[in-house]
Formats: structure tokens, C-alpha cells, sequence
């Protein structure tokens, strides 16, 4: 692949502006109190950085400028500490610069750093290409570690590979595939200084099963460097691993990348990816390899399963949102051939990927096993299925999707046939339908979120983790508000809010801040929230408040999610009542709807007349009388209406009254003849049978078509 070139990440001091500096110089002085031991006045440093709200490019000016040895001694420290060194970390992703790609500007500087050159020269040319170049120096130096005629290039290619740190991992991992010995070993080498967890299911492999004793001793040495493996086979760590990346807790903030490497014919290569589907991909590397070291382990095929479902759930739901990720749209043409390789797994590991997802609160996941469930499940053991329990889930896109899932298999049967078509008749009257993110560990906000996401209108998710939460958005941010309490333990607010509003795809959400204090909350956040919440919150101040955070938001922006469930919802139905399964439970609802799009009260309308009762021909013959519906509706209605008619038996004179002046004078063709179809139907008495007889009587000779008159 032709590697692009990009302007480098840090060319000079000069291409800093001056506002850049200010952030890194009292961030470096708040990392000397640190090292000092004067961590209350290092703390209080922090603190006024983050108040500061530096960019996101300079944050990662700050990354870069601050050892990773700080970064990860604060990660482990006090929660203090560990809140403002993630959040740093955080932006420091959004805020990368694209690295360098050139293929000669990096083979410079390899040979400088790897040659006889005295050591200033060497350190310069490591720290431009790990500031500059990344991972993508990492090829040119792996051919240094593979150089058997110069010991001493290897052992400077091992050195300058220890100053990439977590950056060089992945790309050398690839290389553990390579059939030379000396270079795994010198890979392993570096592998066990990183001590970068996410080597070690590879590590672990090597130990089982590489041919050579020299990797095998080396593997086994880096596992006891890194301390990770615990006795555990390569599979049960490729597992492990593939559900981190899953969840999104094995990429820290700096790692996310935007290529994934493959070793092709003996060499290093990249293949760029959406930055926001890199997680799936490496769960997907990660969750095959175990599948290849274990074919019949299932629950490594139900981590792929879901690897795959989740890739394609974020590629959808970033089309849907209207993201202007263009690299992410266009993978839109790559979601059928994700979903095949997730159908491919079986129906039973399919199961499990849609009740893992749903156990892990995964709801864009879950709603994409569910809804390909839905095509490859059939009526027979359907009691088994997930999709059952689902249809009760808490998360109304779960269990609507659910419900949609069972009608498409055929599982709408008693009992849970009633279930469904409850589901389906709530799912039917969404007008619009809103997508909340609330992140709150306490119990109140969380029945308040359940009251709340019971209303129509709302679909409510929560989260008890910031750092769960934060990257369920960052993969699928087709969320409307972020409702936030400010004391969540595990992210200081700021940290949220900065993410959300200077991240890209999230800049169109909403947040609220759930607080003990609104007015402190608003003088601290200012126009950085939409609002906020005086807690405890109940479902009705939650709802007030996320209505009022959207007052300003075009309606047809939010119809659109709830016409799309509305629709399929009333076709499910119709299609429910046209195989004569009961849906009295949502007559009701159907009823009210005819007054919608087309779409929607067309499907309605089959649904009624095959599954209703006299009770709503009033609504039906409303809808053909208004003036506002089309000729297309009224059609359907007038049938609908002599289908509800053949199972009830006589016409009530006012009907049959309203029916035929339709008939006589309907306008359009095609509703007159549904008028006098809808009354054939009927059990009508010998005068109304004669009384329709002679008004649709045709004088001899009379034209056809419109024109023709009754006599």
C-alpha cells in the first residue's frame, strides 16, 4: 500500500504558536512538583491547567512533552491524580496530528539512529521519529532488528523501539508471524521492555508453540517482565484481550490509531481504518486468532461474532446520525459482508453475542444481533432464543428491536405473542424518539432514567462508568443529550464535557449536568452545558430537561429515528394480524396513527383490517372522510374497513349511510370501488342490498369510467 505523505507532527519549535506553550510549560512544572514529592502544589498546578480547558492540540503537545513514565505513574496514583492524567490523555488522542508517512524522510533517520554516530545525533533522530513518524517508523527499524550482518544495527533498532514505548507494539506483534528466528527474538526482546499488555496472548503463544528454543526462553522471559499471563493459555488470552478491545478499556486514549498492521510476504503493512472502528478491528485480529489456535472454542467465535456486529453497528449509526465522518461513510458498502461473517458463526453463537452484548450494555451491538437474529431464526425452539427476554429489556431500541426480530421469525405466539404486539403498538406511536446517554452511579437516577425511558419519545441508556460511557459515545455517537452527574467517580465533568463538544462526531449532543448546586454548575460550566439538573433527579425533571436542551433542534431531525420505528412497527403488525395472530393488545394505538405518513397509516390500516374490530371503523372511516389524507390511504382504509365488516356481520345503518355516499361520489375511482368492495363485504339486509343496487345503477348507454352516473 502506498503510504501517503503528510506534513510531520512537530517540525520545529517555531510551528508552535505562542497560546500552545503556555499549557505545556505549567503542565512540565506540575510534573517536577510531581516528581518532587510536593504533590498537593503539583495537584493545584493540574487543576489550573484543565481550568484553562487547553485545546486539543495542546494536549498533545503536552503528551509528547511529558515522559511516559509520569503518564503512567499518575494513571496508578490517588484518583485525583488518575482523573487529570486520563483526561489529558483523552484529548491528546483528538488532538494528534496525522504522522508522517515518508518512506525516505523515516530511512534517514533510522540510519542516523541506528549508525556510529555520536549518541546526540542517534537520541535526535529517535525522538524525531517517535514525535514525527510513530508507528510508521516501526517497519524501516524492524529490518534493523533483522540485519544479520550488523549486531550492532540490531541492538540500536532495539533501543530506539524501547523509546516508542506502546506506539510500536501492534506493528511488532504482526511481526512474531515472520519465519526468521533472530527477528521474533529481537522483537521479543523489545516486547518484554514495553511491557505492553497487549502482547501477551502473542507471548503466550510463542512459549506453546514456536519452533525455535531461543523465542520460546525470550517469550517467557517477557512474560515475567510484563507480569501478565498467569498461567493461561494463549487462547484464553487472545479472548481476554478481544473483550477489552470490545469494550473499549484495552485502548488508552493515545493508543487509538488509524491503520491496522498485517505482516504480507515478509514485511510490515498498513491498512488504514476509521479511527472510531479501530477497537472492532483489533478485536477482530484478536478474536480470530483465537478462533485459528481453537476452532470449536465458541466462546471465542461469539467475541468474533460480536467483534463484527459492533463494527457494523457503528458504521451504521454513524450514516444514520448524519456524520460528516467521510471515511467512516464510506465503509457503509462493507456492512452486509460484516454482517455475513457474524451469521456465519451459527445461530447459537449469535445467541450468545446478542445476551453478552445486552449483559455488557452494549445497546447499538445488541440491536445489530438482534436484528440478524431476527432474519435466521425460525418458529421452532424460539423459547430459547434471547430475543424472548429481550423483548422486556429496559432500553426501548433493545426491545423494540426485539419485538420487530420475534414477528420477522415467526415467535409471535402465545404467550409471547402478547408481549410482541404491546411492544410493537408503544413502538408504532413514536413520533419522535430521542437517544440519551445518562452517566450516574446513583440508584435514583437510574429508576428515574427507567420512568423516564417509559414515556413516548425517549430512549434512555446508563452508564455507571464515565470511562464506559465515554467510549460507547466515541464509537457510537448517534446521541442526542449526555445527562452527566458531576460527582461520577471515576472522570472529573470537564473531562466528559471537553470530549464531547471537541470531538467532531459529538459536537451535535447535548449535555446536562446532574447537580446539587445549578447555580454553582452554571457559573462553573457556563455555555459549555445545556443545562442543569437540581438532583435527585425524578423521570419528569429529566424529561423537562432534555425537551428543553432540544427546544432548539429542527423537529424533522428528530422524527426521522421515529418514523423508521413507527414504520416497521406497523408493517410488523400488519403482517402479525395477516397471520391471524391477535393484536387486540395494540388496536388502540393503531387507531391513532392514521392520521401519520403514508408509511406509516397504510400498514396501520392492514393491521386493523385484519386484526380489528367494529370499535375502530370509526377511526377508519374518519381518515376516509378527512381532507387531508391520500386517495392511496383511503383505499386501504375502505378495505380494511370491509375486512373488519366480513367478520362481524351486519352494517350499521350510519356506516352503511357514509360508505355509500362515498361510493357515489368517492372522486377518484379507485376509493369508490373500495367503498362498494368494503360494503360486498358486509352482511347487509335485503332494503340496504337494493338501496346500493339502485344507486349504482348504469343507464343504458352511458359512458364508462368517472364519467359514468348513477341514476
Amino acid at each position: 500500500m502506498a503510504l501517503k505523505i503528510a506534513k510531520p507532527l512537530l517540525c520545529s519549535a517555531v510551528a508552535l504558536v505562542a497560546a500552545a506553550l503556555l499549557p505545556a510549560q505549567d503542565f512540565a512544572e506540575g510534573v517536577k512538583q510531581y516528581r518532587l514529592g510536593r504533590y498537593d502544589e503539583a495537584l493545584q498546578t493540574f487543576r489550573a491547567v484543565l481550568a484553562a480547558d487547553p485545546t486539543n492540540e495542546e494536549a498533545f503537545e503536552i503528551f509528547l512533552k511529558t515522559d511516559q513514565q509520569v503518564w503512567a505513574a499518575l494513571l496508578q496514583d490517588g484518583e485525583d491524580f488518575r482523573k487529570i492524567a486520563q483526561h489529558m490523555l483523552d484529548h491528546a488522542t483528538l488532538g494528534r496530528s496525522e504522522r508522517s508517512r515518508d518512506e525516505d524522510a523515516i530511512r534517514e533517520l533510522v540510519d542516523q539512529a541506528t549508525s556510529d554516530g555520536d549518541f546526540g545525533t542517534r537520541r535526535g533522530a529517535v525522538l524525531s521519529l517517535t514525535a514525527d513518524h510513530g508507528e510508521f517508523a516501526v517497519p524501516a527499524l524492524v529490518e534493523k532488528l533483522g540485519d544479520t550482518d550488523s549486531e550492532d544495527a540490531q541492538v540500536k533498532g532495539i533501543v530506539a523501539l524501547y523509546d516508542f514505548g506502546r506506539t510500536a507494539t501492534l506493528p511488532l506483534l504482526e511481526v512474531l508471524a515472520s519465519d526468521d528466528t533472530l527477528l521474533r527474538r529481537n522483537v521479543v526482546a523489545v516486547l518484554g521492555h514495553v511491557k505492553d499488555e497487549r502482547a501477551v496472548p502473542a507471548l503466550a503463544r510463542l512459549t506453546e508453540s514456536d519452533s525455535s528454543d531461543a523465542v520460546r526462553e525470550a517469550a517467557a522471559t517477557a512474560l515475567r517482565n510484563i507480569g501478565g499471563g498467569s498461567g493461561s493459555s494463549a487462547v484464553v488470552l487472545y479472548k481476554e484481550a478481544a473483550e477489552r478491545f470490545l469494550s473499549d478499556s484495552g485502548v488508552r486514549g493515545t493508543d487509538r490509531s488509524e491503520v491496522i498492521w498485517s505482516w504480507v510476504d515478509g514485511a510490515l503493512v498498513a491498512q488504514d481504518v476509521p479511527v472510531a472502528v479501530y477497537n472492532f478491528e483489533l478485536a477482530k485480529k484478536f478474536a480470530h486468532a483465537a478462533v485459528d489456535l481453537d476452532p470449536v472454542d465458541r466462546g471465542a467465535k461469539v467475541l468474533l461474532a460480536r467483534a463484527y456486529l459492533g463494527e457494523a453497528a457503528a458504521i451504521t449509526e454513524s450514516v444514520a446520525s448524519g456524520s460528516e465522518d467521510e471515511a467512516l461513510s464510506e465503509l457503509a458498502a462493507w456492512v452486509p459482508a460484516l454482517q455475513n461473517v457474524a451469521a456465519a458463526t451459527g445461530l447459537d453463537v449469535l445467541r450468545s453475542a446478542a445476551a453478552d452484548s445486552m449483559d455488557a450494555g452494549m445497546v447499538p451491538m445488541a440491536v445489530a444481533a438482534i436484528e440478524l437474529l431476527g432474519d435466521v431464526e425460525t418458529g421452532e425452539d424460539l423459547a430459547s432464543s434471547p430475543l424472548v427476554a429481550a423483548v422486556d429489556n429496559r432500553n426501548k431500541r433493545v426491545a423494540y428491536s426485539a419485538a420487530l426480530a420475534l414477528a420477522k421469525a415467526g415467535g409471535a405466539t402465545p404467550p409471547a405473542a402478547n408481549r410482541v404486539v404491546s411492544v410493537l403498538g408503544s413502538a408504532v406511536q413514536e413520533e419522535t424518539l430521542l437517544n440519551v446517554k445518562v452517566i450516574d452511579q446513583s440508584p435514583v437516577t437510574e429508576r428515574a432514567a427507567a420512568e423516564a425511558s417509559f414515556a413516548r419519545g425517549t430512549a434512555i441508556d446508563v452508564s455507571d462508568s464515565a470511562a464506559d460511557a465515554m467510549n460507547d459515545l466515541y464509537q457510537f455517537p448517534n446521541v442526542d443529550v449526555v445527562v452527566l452527574n458531576e460527582n461520577i467517580a471515576d472522570a472529573l465533568p470537564e473531562a466528559i464535557i471537553g470530549l464531547v463538544q471537541k470531538n467532531p462526531r459529538m459536537q451535535h449532543i447535548k449535555v446536562l449536568v446532574v447537580t446539587n448546586d445549578p447555580d454553582a454548575a452554571a457559573e462553573r460550566y457556563g455555555d459549555r452545558i445545556a443545562g442543569a439538573i437540581a438532583g435527585p433527579v425524578s423521570g419528569e425533571s429529566l424529561r423537562q430537561a432534555v425537551e428543553e436542551a432540544l427546544a432548539d433542534v429542527e423537529p424533522d431531525a428528530l422524527r426521522a429515528r421515529a418514523d423508521k420505528v413507527a414504520v416497521a412497527a406497523g408493517q410488523a403488525l400488519a403482517n402479525l394480524a395477516a397471520n391471524n395472530v391477535n393484536v387486540g393488545g395494540a388496536l388502540g394505538d393503531l387507531a391513532g396513527q392514521l392520521g401519520r405518513t403514508d408509511a406509516i397509516a397504510i400498514p396501520v390500516a392492514m393491521a386493523l383490517g385484519s386484526g380489528g374490530t367494529e370499535a375502530q371503523i370509526g377511526a377508519l372511516l374518519e381518515a376516509i372522510q378527512g381532507a387531508d389524507a391520500s386517495v392511496e390511504l383511503k383505499v386501504a382504509c375502505a378495505d380494511a374497513i370491509g375486512d373488519v365488516l366480513a367478520r362481524s356481520g351486519g352494517v350499521a345503518p350510519d356506516l352503511f349511510q357514509a360508505l355509500l355516499a362515498v361510493a357515489q361520489t368517492g372522486g377518484d375511482a379507485a376509493l369508490r370501488s373500495a367503498a362498494v368492495r368494503a360494503l360486498a363485504k358486509g352482511n347487509l339486509d335485503p332494503a340496504s342490498s337494493l338501496e346500493l343496487l339502485e344507486a349504482l345503477r348504469v343507464a343504458p348507454g352511458a359512458a364508462s369510467g368517472d364519467d359514468v352516473d348513477s341514476d
